[in-house]
């Protein structure tokens, strides 16, 4: 006998207030029963359900199911006649929630589409905690008997299905993407007010002084569905091992509701505010300068991306043009700008001579980091973990090689057996 699809199967039963302590009680103190401790639980509120009902009879009544129905579809009495039944559409309740524990309740969502997956809710407040209920509603033909002359008919009655419920804290808590296309151009008639000399008493310019020639930088908005980018950063720095530096903020933040900035201890003097603006002249970059520049997006709730492709930029005097090559792709975090540079930040291999000893010291950056859970992980490769550590040798005169293995006893641990703290790695007689 096929058994394996009854695990899948569901029972739903309602129980009568009146009974419903004499059956929650006994079944309660039953040790062999697998769900008794929920029925203690249940016991308190059967007790309080039976004080407040000082009816306790039960009649036939109790027993007949009530279907409430908008039309009587037939009165044939023929009950093998086949009835269909259709999915009509869907409700939703709608509540809001408040801290203080009080609640709102919305009209209902009707959506009388059967094929619809979606709706679009426009009436909420950004900030503001909603509870939706989704039910399925079908429309049923039944059978039914009228208890004044006992005929049979045919009734159609709209049936909802239990609700599933969902939670949404209107809230954005998504980054946006980073300016595209950055691109730099050499305006050959533009004179860099950066070369030109002033009168020191009146502060205007001297005439025919100053050097032609300006580093243009622009760029382009990027694709992004909530379309609520209000600054853009230009950043900029001399070589890769340099940190960035903040160069330019455009502002052009218009919203009615102004949030807190996420990021502090800016410049004033480097904000403008402004209309949108995606391009900007940078007076530092003269023709004997190299600098490598970046640009970020700021969107109306004060979050940032991450850095857009990064280029160095130098002007080629012998061609009389700029120089631009790509160092990083975009996406790199702000906190490591050189994450997904084009060339590697580390050696792979070390070139020594004449050394007899290797001193290996174990300095970490961190021991534990903690997830997005809020769960401390440990890092450190150790012993107690079955990591190793490995070191190639290899002697370019005969093209003998060895390896070394170091294991690390992590003494924050309980297993730790035995400690090592380093390794000496005498070379002497080695390949």
């Amino acid at each position: 006998m096929e058994v394996e699809g009854l695990k899948k199967i569901n029972f739903y039963s309602q129980v009568s207030n009146n009974v419903l302590l004499d059956l929650a009680a006994p079944a309660s103190f039953q040790e062999l029963n697998l769900k008794k401790e929920t029925l203690r639980k249940a016991v308190s509120k059967a007790r309080s359900i039976s004080r407040s009902n000082n009816n306790f009879d039960l009649s036939d009544d109790d027993f007949k199911p009530n279907i409430p129905y908008y039309k009587i579809t037939s009165s044939n009495s023929n009950l093998r006649t086949s009835h269909n039944s259709a999915l009509v559409g869907y409700v939703i309740e709608k509540y809001e929630l408040f801290e203080d524990g009080t609640q709102k309740v919305f009209d209902p969502i009707i959506v009388e589409n059967p094929g619809a997956s979606s709706i679009v809710d426009m009436n909420v407040r950004y900030g503001a905690v909603y509870l939706y209920k989704v039910k399925t509603i079908m429309d049923i033909i039944v059978p039914a008997v009228d208890n004044a002359n006992g005929n049979v008919f045919l009734i159609s009655s709209l049936i909802s299905s239990k609700p599933v419920v969902t939670m949404v804290e209107t809230t954005e808590n998504l980054a946006p993407p980073p300016p595209t296309e950055l691109k730099f151009v050499w305006d050959y008639d533009r004179v860099n007010p950066s070369t030109t000399m002033f009168d020191p008493i009146s502060n205007k310019p001297f005439p025919n002084t100053g050097t032609r020639g300006s580093l243009m930088i622009y760029w382009s908005f990027p694709i992004n569905s909530q379309m609520d980018i209000k600054k853009f950063q230009l950043f900029r720095r001399g070589k890769i091992t340099d940190p960035f530096e903040l160069i330019k903020v455009y502002d052009f933040n218009d919203s009615q509701l102004v949030f807190p900035e996420l990021e502090d201890s800016i410049n004033e003097k480097l904000i403008e505010k402004s209309n949108p603006e995606s391009s900007y002249f940078d007076d530092d970059f003269t023709k004997n300068a190299e600098y490598i520049y970046a640009v970020a997006s700021i969107d109306a709730h004060g979050l940032t991306s991450n850095y857009s492709e990064q280029f160095k930029v130098a002007f080629d005097s012998s061609t009389n043009q700029l120089k631009v090559s790509l160092v990083s792709v975009a996406g790199a975090p702000k906190q490591y700008p050189n994450l997904y540079l084009q060339n590697d930040l580390f050696i792979d291999s070390i070139k020594t001579s004449e050394k007899m000893t290797l001193h290996v010291y174990m300095t970490p950056d961190c021991y534990d980091v903690i997830n997005s859970q809020g769960q401390s992980t440990s890092v450190v490769g150790s012993i107690q973990k079955n990591a190793k550590y490995k070191i190639n040798f290899i002697n370019i005169e005969n093209q003998l090689s060895s390896q070394l293995e170091i294991v690390v006893n992590d003494l924050r641990s309980k297993k730790a057996s035995q400690k090592v703290s380093s390794n000496n790695f005498n070379l002497k007689n080695q390949p």
